[in-house]
């Protein structure tokens, strides 16, 4: 834990190099896959632009994990920052199916939505107002890790 604990520290600094480095020995170290150091260092490859090392985390969290929906979400953000729509939308697909807090659900179909409209695929509007229908103000609450994606220009 004491790796782990400190590769969020540098991280939360912005230091990602580090933090890297810390959560590739908390994972080294454990004795059964550590979901968070993973996450975490995924995140990190993220914040310092490298997505193919950023994929290959979310991709490996997805295979011993398959149904935790935030790897799949979180990958199919980075396909979407590297321009892979086709990707990114068939990662949410995945991701919502396994969703069950209909806020998080709404979140999904909102940005599965706009990755379509984005790929100029109409039923991009349909996702969007199955969303609103959801969760009203799902457009305006975004959470920041998908705002920073969603804003990027492609």
């Amino acid at each position: 834990m004491a790796y782990f604990s400190r590769g969020n520290a540098y991280k939360s600094r912005g230091d990602f190099d580090n933090a890297i480095a810390d959560y590739t020995q908390a994972i080294r170290i454990s004795r059964k896959p550590f979901q968070g150091a993973i996450i975490n260092r995924a995140n990190s490859y993220e914040e310092k632009g490298d997505l193919n090392h950023a994929i290959a985390d979310y991709s490996q969290a997805i295979q011993i994990w398959p149904d935790f929906a935030r790897a799949w979400w979180l990958r199919g953000l980075v396909y979407y920052a590297n321009g892979d729509y086709d990707r990114a939308i068939a990662d949410y697909d995945i991701a919502i199916k396994k969703t069950q807090n209909q806020s998080d659900k709404a979140y999904g179909l909102y940005i599965r939505g706009l990755m379509k409209l984005k790929t100029s695929n109409a039923t991009g509007r349909a996702d969007i107002a199955e969303a609103e229908a959801l969760k009203p103000d799902v457009a305006g609450s975004l959470p920041k890790w998908v705002t920073k994606y969603m804003a990027r220009p492609q």
